[in-house]
């Protein structure tokens, strides 16, 4: 029982399961004889996040496991060929797969988690401007030519984005972090005067390929 009541009766078993923390009594009959006992159960979880980046065929990349709890983890076991058993295992898969592993912690409690590891032909992926469509002028006067400012990722390689735009005095008059979204008119483009600006473009590719990239920008009427 939960109670020293006995209210909540739980088994009239030698042993029973509890899914629960908290204290539980006993109660053991004897003919006329009768005695209660106590005893405190703590429920250990295991919570886990398991981790690994995409990768370039022929690269490799650390898949890993992130104890959330913190009960030690006591064994892996990992679904590749050798079914290693380290907290991290080093991969290098020919094709997109998942990674799966088995942790047990010093509780005994068992949980499953897997990542998915993505494997692209990056055989002509350099990550540099001749890789992006990088225009160096825009004319936001509503004509609808060139009215808008963007940078096209021409390969589809580009992972994260970040571009920076200032005017000759240093001050940011925009930026934006996702290279679908365009400087015109909806951002004030239109209300600027004709003048060169400087821009800073910081991204990541795929295989966290990185490029830093600076220019300029003509604003014409």
């Amino acid at each position: 029982s939960s109670n020293v009541n006995f209210t909540d009766t739980i088994g009239v078993e030698d042993s029973v399961f509890v899914f629960s923390s908290g204290t539980y009594y006993i109660k053991v009959i004897n003919g006329v004889c009768e005695q209660i006992d106590s005893i405190i159960a703590l429920s250990e979880s295991i919570n886990i996040e398991v981790f690994a980046n995409d990768i370039c065929r022929g690269d490799s990349t650390f898949v890993g496991v992130t104890n959330l709890n913190p009960v030690p983890i006591t064994s892996y076991r990992w679904n590749v060929d050798t079914l290693k058993t380290e907290a991290f295992i080093i991969v290098s898969p020919d094709s997109s797969t998942w990674y799966t592993v088995e942790v047990m912690n010093s509780a005994g409690c068992i949980i499953k988690d897997s990542v998915f590891v993505n494997v692209y032909d990056c055989i002509d992926v350099f990550c540099d401007a001749k890789n992006l469509k990088i225009p160096t002028a825009f004319s936001p006067n509503n004509d609808g030519i060139n009215d808008a400012y963007f940078i096209e990722d021409k390969d589809g390689i580009v992972t994260n984005f970040k571009l920076e735009i200032f005017n000759r005095l240093g001050q940011k008059v925009f930026e934006f972090f996702d290279i679908n979204e365009k400087w015109d008119k909806e951002d004030g483009a239109d209300k600027l005067s004709p003048q060169v600006f400087d821009f800073y473009l910081e991204l990541e590719c795929i295989g966290q390929k990185k490029l830093f990239h600076k220019g300029n920008i003509t604003l014409i009427r």
